[in-house]
């Protein structure tokens, strides 16, 4: 976990973030922290952010309202991450859609090796947006690596965030 000014040390408005934080690079996480609440607002650093329960995309570096229903946390996510989920006993990539602002985006996975005593293996991942709209992960150095569609290297792949029309901006 790191503190939401970490990847952005020169934007100054996110020093003051006291109550969200990052999990990498990828996710930032806004709890509510007062009784009552069912929105919150969140300061985000620069790029695009999804919200990863309403896929709705927001601009960064300004504050956005989002919803907190008591039966999650606010949790969003940059546009083109590659995040490992764990699915009925197998793991999937969640790759965020780049937008065309946002560039090529980036994810590791580290698989659990049994033991723990041999050196971890990273699987490393890019994402991007091609010009015809199509988003393609590849793996980057290691065995099996190369482009994938439905599947990179070998993992199966669920592109999120397509839905989004366009960027919130301000209000």
């Amino acid at each position: 976990m790191r503190p939401v000014w970490w990847f952005t040390p020169e934007d100054r408005a996110l020093r003051g973030v006291g109550d969200a934080f990052l999990v990498g690079e990828a996710l930032l996480v806004a709890p509510v922290c007062e009784p009552g609440v069912r929105s919150r607002r969140v300061r985000l650093p620069k790029g695009q952010w999804y919200d990863t329960a309403t896929e709705v995309v927001y601009e960064g570096e300004r504050t956005v309202e989002v919803a907190a229903p008591l039966d999650r946390v606010p949790v969003l996510v940059r546009a083109g991450a590659v995040v490992p989920v764990r699915e009925a006993g197998d793991t999937v990539l969640d790759v965020w859609a780049p937008l065309p602002e946002s560039g090529p985006g980036a994810g590791l996975y580290i698989p659990d090796e049994e033991g723990g005593w041999s050196p971890p293996l990273v699987e490393r991942y890019t994402s991007r947006l091609e010009a015809d709209g199509e988003v393609v992960v590849e793996r980057s150095g290691g065995p099996g690596a190369g482009p994938g569609g439905a599947s990179a290297a070998g993992r199966p792949v669920r592109v999120r965030g397509l839905g989004a029309a366009e960027a919130v901006g301000p209000a």
